[in-house]
């Protein structure tokens, strides 16, 4: 009974790792596209916190200038809602963008340097 119970934890353990010559996924130019988009938007909202007219303006604004709509926005989601080993990836890019960009962007628009009180 032990060695069944063990084989079997050992098993579903190598299941779920990946193994090291195993690949992530990459996302395709319209995915890493959308992924810097959505970090943009999200700085702009936390930028704009306390209007949400500002806000919007602002989302609007990073849709038209990087020429997409949003049934372009909507297809993106879609597809990463077919393949989601993609989220991941995604989500990654969304992170290294947002710290990159983000505090240098809030602190532009707050008028500080960036030091962290």
């Amino acid at each position: 009974m032990r060695r069944a119970l063990l084989s079997l934890s050992i098993l579903l353990c190598l299941g779920a790792c990946k193994t090291p010559w195993e690949k992530e996924p990459q996302l395709t130019p319209e995915e890493a596209r959308f992924a810097r988009l959505f970090a943009q938007s999200r700085i702009a909202s936390q930028t704009f916190a306390g209007d949400p007219e500002k806000a919007k303006a602002a989302r609007q604004a990073l849709l038209a200038k990087e020429g997409m709509t949003l049934a372009q926005v909507r297809s993106c989601v879609a597809s990463l809602q077919k393949s989601p080993d993609h989220w991941l990836p995604f989500w990654k890019t969304v992170r290294e963008y947002a710290q990159t960009n983000g505090e240098k962007n809030v602190s532009k628009r707050l008028g500080t340097d960036g030091r962290k009180l």
